[in-house]
């Protein structure tokens, strides 16, 4: 592989580490080398247009699907499962890159929402600085521009691939079916609340929009109708004192907000300008935080009342019970697995998997991947996000967060682009950018990796707004987004 399509290849996939560019610059040059083209990627999420150098590539009619010598007849058909961040910028970069020859696949996004979130806004919904469809704009717009298709519905069943050109299916419970020669799954993660009895019956979590549309026309109706709701956040993580600080926030003086945690700090794996950053406005907002406190049962109350009561234990005041009026849950996310209900068929998978599963799962339903996020024992599977798990891992080695998952969708797409071409995969290599919270409309905290720099307060909260407003999928979403930030500030809102 020459040097010039290393560099190439790298600069399509910012995150690659020089380490990987220097072992595969030292790969002797083959014959098959020469005939280099100058080939366009996509924009990077940092703003930056990329570029790779690919090699003239044959006609799908001619083509040979890499390590399966399978011949397909027409152009490829690649089927991504899940539109969340790992999902929908994965169908996104693959409809950007330049395909040789007339490889250019027909993609497909499939999602059970009609709506792509933009989790880490959805703060910014709670408070009603930004409208429902700044922070989870609908699909069909999104994509209309992209040439990628949308499909909603829910995965009934999923069948792998035929032998020699047969396509693999994806169903859909009302009966569209989806064929497929490459399958992306992108299923998310949830929240875990299954770890205290009584949680999943009478605790809200926050971890999508349903949530924060419930949280926020609850808190409209307590001000309505003049009450003063007790709020209990249960997690001291970033999610439990982002929530607890934008309801400080919103609400002010009209609302007791306290967080629990059972740890002995918040944000216990965050630096320690971060911690003291959000302990500063927790303590503006009135923020109660109870730590070393763990929630044993969560009970609903009094009918009359309609509150709730929270039976804790602190090794200081021994075994209480606390009464709210609503009880947010933070505490913890899971990776979603393949979704129950959904049925396989073909090849036996991996561990834990049933006999009538093609794909190679661990004990805990999550997909195993090589390095290059590409399932183990198939050609033509790829998985990313909180849903896949690195063989010989246990579960995954990366947080539940979009920064994986954006970089993620650079190296699924490029490896897709590079099975199809019968080009050389890249293994994924993450790069840790920081660490951005929100911490009230124009409060935030930011730890950046370079030398331990640390900001807070608005020149924080201005740098994770301009962050996220380069991140948006679609240039015409950052565009809206920053108009639409920016003259908030100029008028002083």
């Amino acid at each position: 592989m020459s040097a010039e399509r290393v560099i190439g290849a790298a600069r399509a996939c910012p995150a690659l580490v020089r380490s990987d560019v220097r072992r595969l610059r030292r790969r002797p040059t083959r014959s098959s080398d020469h005939g280099l083209r100058r080939v366009t990627g996509p924009r990077d999420l940092g703003g930056v247009q990329a570029q790779a150098t690919a090699p003239d590539a044959p006609s799908t009619s001619s083509a040979t699907a890499a390590g399966t010598g399978r011949k397909v007849s027409r152009n490829p058909k690649v089927c991504v499962v899940g539109g969340g961040f790992g999902g929908l910028y994965t169908a996104l970069r693959l409809s950007t890159l330049v395909w040789p020859g007339n490889s250019k696949p027909e993609i497909t996004l499939v999602d059970q929402r009609d709506r792509f979130v933009f989790k880490p806004l959805l703060y910014e919904l709670l408070t009603e600085e930004l409208e429902l469809d700044e922070v989870a704009p609908r699909f069909v717009d999104v994509l209309s521009r992209s040439g990628v298709r949308f499909q909603q519905g829910k995965v009934g069943e999923i069948l792998p691939r035929g032998e020699e050109d047969g396509e693999g299916k994806v169903r859909l419970e009302g009966g569209a079916e989806i064929d497929y020669d490459y399958l992306v799954v992108a299923f998310g993660s949830g929240t875990r609340l299954d770890i205290v009895e009584g949680a999943e019956e009478n605790a809200m979590p926050f971890c999508n929009l349903e949530d924060a549309i419930g949280l926020k026309e609850y808190l409209r109706r307590e001000a309505g109708e003049g009450r003063r709701p007790k709020l209990a956040v249960v997690g001291g993580g970033v999610n439990g004192v982002e929530l607890a600080a934008s309801l400080a926030d919103r609400c002010g003086d009209q609302a007791l907000v306290q967080v629990i945690t059972p740890g002995e700090d918040i944000l216990e794996s965050y630096p320690k300008d971060q911690r003291r950053n959000a302990w500063n406005a927790l303590s503006a907002g009135g923020v109660e935080v109870r730590l070393g406190t763990k929630v044993r049962k969560i009970e609903k109350g009094a009918e009359d009342g309609g509150r709730y009561r929270l039976s804790v234990e602190n090794a200081e005041c021994g075994e209480e019970v606390v009464e709210v009026d609503k009880v947010l849950w933070t505490a913890g996310q899971k990776p979603s697995p393949i979704p129950e209900g959904v049925r396989e068929s073909g090849a036996p998978g991996g561990s834990g998997s049933s006999e009538s599963s093609f794909f190679t799962r661990n004990e805990s339903g999550n997909v195993v991947t090589d390095e290059n996020l590409r399932m183990v024992d198939s050609s033509y599977v790829f998985a990313l996000g909180d849903i896949a798990v690195l063989a010989g891992e246990k579960e995954s080695k990366y947080a539940f967060t979009a920064q994986v998952a954006f970089q993620q969708s650079d190296y699924v797409a490029w490896n897709v682009w590079s099975t199809i071409n019968n080009q050389p995969l890249l293994p994924f290599q993450y790069q840790h950018l920081g660490d951005m919270m929100s911490l009230g409309q124009s409060e935030a905290t930011v730890a950046l990796p370079i030398g331990g720099l640390n900001l807070t307060g608005l020149p924080a909260s201005l740098l994770r707004k301009t962050a996220y407003i380069y991140r948006m999928p679609t240039l015409e979403y950052t565009a809206r987004l920053g108009f639409n930030w920016a003259s908030k500030l100029l008028m002083g809102k």
